[in-house]
């Protein structure tokens, strides 16, 4: 008996400890869950833009080339699209527009992977620079006289052959220019439609964390309700809360009564 009374006796401050701890726990678990809510969309997209737009913005043509995040955007877009079919109604808009940013964000991309193409593909075909001259050879038989001219005539030849080449590569330099020049002009329209759906996404999430406008009619004219001890006249011009509405009338707030003040048999 002795035996079990001790067994007893050291069983309880384990409990109380095992009890305690899991108390702390929950207790520790529900502060952290007040001091990190859930992430708006717009958190989120915000430091997706500090960390990438920048760089996927940038000037084409740069010696190391730039990392594009195609999966992060991809994982982005999938989040937001399941939050937005699991939303109540009020926070669908800002998930839809989250959605809309990351398929700018991806349009973004694939259009400046087009231009590097266009940029690699123009600087691998340079512009001809032979235009089919024939070069003529020093004669190996003749005078010394032809074979002066015809030195002559390579020599002309081959300056007019470094002309060329110069002038080509002049103008591969102004089309490789000119392809920059476009991507850069592009890129700036682009940022100012993604910059503008984000805004429309910050508008989605403003508008959802405001309270749902209150229910109430105006009287266009005054009149008589019945309240507990009587009736009271409610003068025209007068703003209401709706309590309900049915196919009769409507009942609304007045004072400390809910009262009927209007009737659709009325009119």
């Amino acid at each position: 008996m002795a035996n079990s009374q001790r067994g007893l006796t050291t069983m309880k401050p384990t409990r109380i400890i095992i009890i305690s701890a899991v108390l702390l726990f929950a207790i520790t678990a529900i502060a952290l869950a007040q001091q990190n809510p859930a992430q708006k969309p717009s958190d989120v997209l915000s430091l997706f833009f500090r960390n990438h737009l920048d760089r996927i913005l940038s000037p084409i043509g740069q010696r190391v080339p730039v990392p594009l995040p195609h999966a992060r955007v991809a994982e982005l877009r999938e989040k937001f699209a399941d939050q937005w079919s699991k939303a109540p109604d009020v926070d669908k808009p800002m998930y839809q527009a989250a959605v809309a940013v990351c398929d700018a964000v991806s349009a973004a991309m694939d259009e400046r992977q087009k231009a590097i193409a266009s940029l690699q593909g123009s600087a691998a075909v340079h512009g001809p620079s032979d235009l089919g001259a024939h070069r003529k050879d020093i004669p190996t038989r003749g005078t010394r006289a032809d074979a002066q001219l015809a030195g002559l005539e390579l020599q002309r030849e081959g300056h007019e052959e470094q002309n060329r080449k110069q002038e080509a590569a002049q103008n591969d330099n102004f089309f490789n220019m000119q392809l920059k020049a476009n991507w850069s002009q592009r890129a700036a329209q682009l940022r100012q439609n993604i910059n503008a759906l984000y805004s429309r996404e910050r508008d989605a999430e403003r508008s959802a964390q405001q309270p749902a406008a209150a229910d109430t009619i105006t009287l266009d004219k005054p009149i008589q309700v019945k309240v507990k001890y009587g009736t009271a006249m409610i003068t025209a011009g007068t703003t209401l809360p709706v309590v309900s509405r049915n196919a009769n009338g409507v009942v609304v707030q007045y004072m400390w009564a809910k009262v009927c003040c209007y009737r659709r048999d009325a009119n």
